[in-house]
């Protein structure tokens, strides 16, 4: 079952239950997408406070969080380091209980975040962005593994990882989605969030999602495009 999670939401979302410490709170993480591919992934780690019995104990377990959420050592941060970023930035919105701490990473492009999210997690696949359709797709192809390494679960990226599929989403900053295999669409097919799977490939059939996205000229005219370039 914890592999079919995996293979579920790989690379970008998963169904799988990973917490920090002992701690509640809520995540939410943003995936914005500029034109090209390039993608700045924003992640809101809301109320945060601590469940450790007695207050002494969860006053000492949140000030060492918060030494660390400061020097940026905390492990959503050190998650994006693990997958190669440009840059990582990180801010405590709230600095009293329940805290709030805003972390984001700019990558080069959705398909080198997808390849190094499996490479991190031990997953055989392939994450590819081409130009289609007068515009770009994004598809990320995951083979099922039976020796999958217990080491991927050290990963710092499991720490990317929470229960809530809702809790994902991936945003075009222009234009609008016009196909998409695994996530379903809302608010104008600007935004797309993993659909809920019932089943699981079998026998060895591959996992694929995909994402389609096209920018409409300046009229705002429905099909039409420009500037579309492959990203370096």
């Amino acid at each position: 079952m914890r592999q079919m999670m995996k293979l579920a939401i790989a690379g970008v979302v998963s169904l799988l239950v990973l917490t920090t410490g002992c701690f509640r709170q809520e995540t939410l993480h943003s995936l914005y997408i500029s034109p090209c591919g390039g993608v700045r992934w924003m992640i809101v780690e809301k109320d945060v406070r601590s469940d450790a019995s007695g207050e002494e104990a969860q006053r000492n377990e949140e000030q060492r969080w918060l030494a660390q959420t400061r020097n940026g050592d905390h492990p959503v941060a050190e998650a994006f380091r693990a997958l190669g970023p440009s840059s990582v930035t990180w801010r405590i919105v709230r600095d009293t209980r329940p805290f709030v701490v805003v972390t984001e990473a700019e990558f080069g492009g959705i398909d080198e975040l997808g390849q190094s999210f499996l490479d991190q997690l031990g997953m055989r696949g392939q994450s590819e962005l081409a130009t289609a359709d007068g515009g770009f797709r994004w598809t990320l192809t995951v083979f099922p593994s039976e020796d999958q390494p217990e080491s991927a679960d050290d990963s710092p990226v499991t720490h990317l990882l929470v229960d809530a599929a809702e809790s994902y989403c991936i945003i075009v900053e222009e234009g609008r989605f016009i196909d998409a295999v695994g996530f379903d669409l809302s608010e104008g097919s600007t935004v797309a969030r993993p659909a809920e799977r019932k089943e699981y490939p079998k026998d060895g059939t591959p996992l694929v999602f995909s994402l389609t996205w096209r920018i409409a000229d300046e009229g705002g005219a429905g099909g039409e495009t420009v500037g579309f370039s492959s990203p370096v």
